[in-house]
């Protein structure tokens, strides 16, 4: 009955290949900033980029489940280390290209 919720639709590839952009670098930018994101020091600023992140995917690929369970995977204090984001936006499906008509 609510399977619908669960099928995630296909985006083009030029989209997933923004997201995939944006997400990459967030991930990248936590791996060189990781000390500063170290829990307590300045967690609310790596919140707020979570945030920021999501909300630019979202923008990006439309609603996804997976980017609601990606930030609040990204919220748990020490598990931000595993770059997240990369792994929401490569299990995002692509649509195929249409295939040329020839007459």
């Amino acid at each position: 009955m609510l399977s619908w919720l669960l099928l995630s639709t296909p985006v083009p590839r030029r989209r997933k290949a923004w997201a995939l952009l944006i997400a990459i670098g967030v991930d990248t930018l936590r791996l060189i900033l990781l000390p500063l994101f170290v829990a307590g020091l300045v967690s609310p600023y790596d919140d707020l980029l979570d945030i920021a992140t999501a909300t630019a995917l979202l923008l990006v690929l439309g609603f996804r489940w997976g980017l609601l369970a990606g930030l609040l995977i990204e919220l748990i204090p020490l598990v931000e280390s595993f770059p997240t984001w990369t792994a929401v936006v490569l299990s995002v499906p692509t649509q195929r290209p249409e295939p040329a008509v020839t007459t």
